[in-house]
């Protein structure tokens, strides 16, 4: 099956810009994401330091691997494997009743707890990344339109994700009140 190079590209895109922010917020305090890393409990004691300091660097690289057409589906393969594995922490955390752990996922400096919605939020960020990693691109010349629709979705649905961040934060606050 082949998809059309401009839906490669938005499917691409959004998770892309995601990825490389959240690589680049996780950057800004190592430390930080260490200790967040230990707090979830899931890796051995050993391992902590070591995916810490080198989660944002995979997740740099993972989003610039998607940029470029020859390594785009198997980068996105790589991206729907790191969903998996940060859905299924926060998961394994919400089982454990651990809501008031930071989801680590964000931009800027807005701490959001653990919660079902940020499952569901990274369920459809999954489903955004299946068509270009499942399928191959067709081959067709893009032209202004195509690059200004490539634009302009890409930038709605990063935004839309950048944007959840606080509906999520309204959403458990509004929770708790009652």
């Amino acid at each position: 099956m082949f998809i059309d190079p401009v839906a490669a590209w938005i499917s691409a895109l959004v998770p892309a810009v995601i990825l490389a922010g959240a690589a680049c917020q996780k950057l800004t305090d190592l430390r930080a994401l260490r200790a967040l890393v230990k707090q979830y409990a899931i890796l051995p004691r050993t391992w902590v330091t070591p995916v810490a300091f080198s989660l944002p660097y995979f997740e740099l690289a993972t989003a610039i691997a998607m940029v470029l057409p020859g390594t785009r589906r198997q980068a996105s393969l790589t991206a729907l494997g790191l969903l998996v594995i940060f859905t299924l922490a926060i998961a394994i955390n919400l089982r454990r009743g651990q809501t008031d752990l930071d989801c680590g996922c964000h931009f800027g400096g807005a701490r959001i707890p653990l919660s079902g919605a940020l499952i569901v939020r990274n369920g459809l960020l999954t489903l955004w990344l299946v068509p270009v990693a499942g399928a191959a691109v067709g081959n067709r010349s893009l032209g202004w339109l195509d690059v200004l629709t490539i634009a302009v979705a890409s930038l709605v649905g990063a935004m839309a994700y950048i944007m959840s961040a606080p509906l999520l934060l309204v959403r458990r606050q509004t929770a708790m009140a009652h």
